[in-house]
């Protein structure tokens, strides 16, 4: 479930978070991971993209503009508003990405309003 349906497209979050990884320059020093993609509901696309992060050494204008020059869909670009900053993207006692735990940050942040 690596994936979102955005404006009726197929869009891999794999595929995103590793054009991200390039542009970002991969891990930091600790080996943590700088980010993951994930998924939110939206009302007019079916669903928006958010990368939850952690701090970045370029802007997001820079980071979505490189992004842009990969030459993958508009679809696939997460809006600028779209980042979220942590101080650790979630992992699992495994050393796997905590999806749950990465889609429950995105929606605290871009959920639905209760």
């Amino acid at each position: 479930s690596r994936f979102s349906k955005v404006g009726g497209e197929m869009v891999p979050h794999l595929r995103v978070e590793e054009l991200l990884l390039e542009i970002v320059k991969t891990a930091d020093e600790e080996g943590a991971l700088p980010l993951a993609v994930t998924a939110v509901p939206d009302a007019q696309r079916g669903e928006r993209l958010v990368v939850v992060h952690r701090p970045l050494a370029q802007p997001v204008a820079e980071i979505l503009r490189k992004l842009g020059e990969t030459g993958i869909p508009n679809l696939w670009i997460p809006g600028s508003d779209s980042f979220i900053e942590v101080e650790a993207v979630p992992i699992l006692g495994t050393g796997k990405l905590d999806l749950k735990g990465i889609k429950d940050c995105a929606l605290a942040r871009f959920g639905p309003k209760a």
